[in-house]
């Protein structure tokens, strides 16, 4: 929005190019958490099906060895439920992990709205008048900061 606003004078100063790669910029930076949560996500997708497969396979070669004594049927019977039943545990796993990292986001914004005091203090009931500042001088006297 405040691109927007000022976009007469980008243009007039001809800080198009400069603008437009600084706006990236800061995409880039704002999508880097996300791409991150989305590269663990697919990483933990791979692993649950490497962890699937290798119990199918793991059934595979018990009635591979077993052929004598176990029948067509049941084989089949049970590679279609090992393969429903871990493809659910793996649907649960990533719907816990998707609520876990949400209620995680609304933790820290609940603490940050408990911790940070609000700027529009009580005492603060009156508006500058509408030339200040008059004399184009600030001054600062007791100031602190601090960051965590």
């Amino acid at each position: 929005m405040e691109t927007l606003d000022g976009l007469v004078t980008i243009r007039a100063f001809n800080w198009s190019r400069s603008s437009i790669k600084h706006n990236f910029e800061i995409v880039d930076r704002s999508q880097k958490p996300n791409y991150l949560m989305w590269a663990i996500k697919r990483w933990l997708a791979l692993v649950l099906d490497l962890v699937i497969t290798g119990i199918a396979v793991l059934t595979v070669g018990i009635v591979v060895g077993l052929r004598d004594s176990s029948s067509p049927g049941f084989t089949g019977v049970s590679l279609t439920q090992i393969i429903s039943f871990t493809s659910n545990i793996k649907l649960l796993i990533m719907f816990w992990t998707q609520l876990e990292s949400s209620l995680g986001a609304v933790a820290r914004i609940r603490q940050f709205e408990m911790e940070v005091v609000a700027e529009d203090q009580e005492i603060e009931t009156h508006d500058p008048p509408f030339d200040w500042p008059s004399r184009g001088a600030v001054e600062i006297s007791n100031l602190s900061a601090k960051y965590k």
